[in-house]
C-alpha cells in the first residue's frame, strides 16, 4: 500500500477518536512486514494518565492479528499540521520496527506528506535484548566458557563491540541461572551454551 492511501486511512480513522478531554484527535495508519495495515485512534481517560495513543492503538492491533514487525507508520490529527508522535509512541515503534533507519513515519503537512526515519525521531532507542540475541546468533556457536555469579552489568559505554573480541565472564542474569551475560561485552547465553 502507498503512503497516501495509508495517510487517507489515518483521516479516515481519526474521526473515531475518542478525546472529550483534550479535543485532540489522532488517527494512525500502520504497515505491517506482512504487507497488510492496521488503523487506531487515540482515546482518552478522565485518569489522564490511562490515555492510549492512535499509534500504540494501531500497532497494538497489528499485534492483536499476529504481527511482529511493522515497515510504516502514517500519523494524522485535524488539529496539528506534522502531528508527530510522543516519546512512548516512538519507543513502541522502535520496538516493533523492522530497522530504525528504514523505518517511515509519515505526516501530513497541508496537502503534502512529509517522511521521517524512525532513527531520526529516536535516535539509539532502547532495545538491549534485540542487540544481545542478535549476538546469541551471531557468535555463540559451539563455543565453551566459564561462569561466574553475581551479575553487575558494567557501564553500556564500556560494552565490547565484537564479542569475538571478548575475554567472556558469563554471570546469571538472574536467580534461575537460565541466562548468563558476560560482564564485559554483554552477551547473553543459555546454561545449555555453557556446558
Amino acid at each position: 500500500m502507498d503512503y497516501e492511501n495509508m495517510m487517507q486511512k489515518a483521516v479516515e480513522v481519526s474521526q473515531n477518536s475518542y478525546s472529550p478531554y483534550s479535543k485532540f484527535a489522532v488517527g494512525a495508519c500502520v504497515l505491517a512486514q506482512s504487507g497488510k495495515i492496521y488503523t487506531g485512534c487515540n482515546f482518552e481517560n478522565s485518569s489522564f494518565g490511562l490515555t492510549i495513543c492512535a499509534e500504540r492503538n494501531a500497532i497494538g492491533s497489528a499485534v492483536a492479528a499476529g504481527e511482529k514487525k511493522i515497515k510504516a507508520i502514517a500519523i494524522y490529527s485535524p488539529n496539528q499540521e506534522e502531528c508527530m508522535p510522543c516519546g512512548a509512541c516512538r519507543q513502541v515503534m522502535h520496538e516493533f520496527c523492522t530497522n530504525p533507519l528504514e523505518f517511515d513515519v509519515i505526516v501530513k503537512n497541508r496537502n503534502e506528506l512529509k517522511t521521517y526515519k524512525l532513527e531520526e525521531l529516536l535516535p539509539k532507542g532502547f532495545q538491549w535484548f534485540m542487540y544481545i540475541f542478535e549476538l546469541i546468533t551471531k557468535y555463540i556457536k559451539g563455543k565453551k566458557y566459564n561462569t561466574h555469579s553475581n551479575f553487575a552489568p558494567d557501564n553500556a559505554d564500556d560494552i565490547i563491540e565484537n564479542p569475538l573480541e571478548c575475554k567472556h565472564l558469563f554471570q546469571p542474569l538472574d536467580s534461575s541461572k537460565q541466562y548468563f551475560a558476560c560482564k564485559f561485552c554483554g552477551l547473553v547465553v543459555h546454561r545449555d551454551k555453557l556446558k
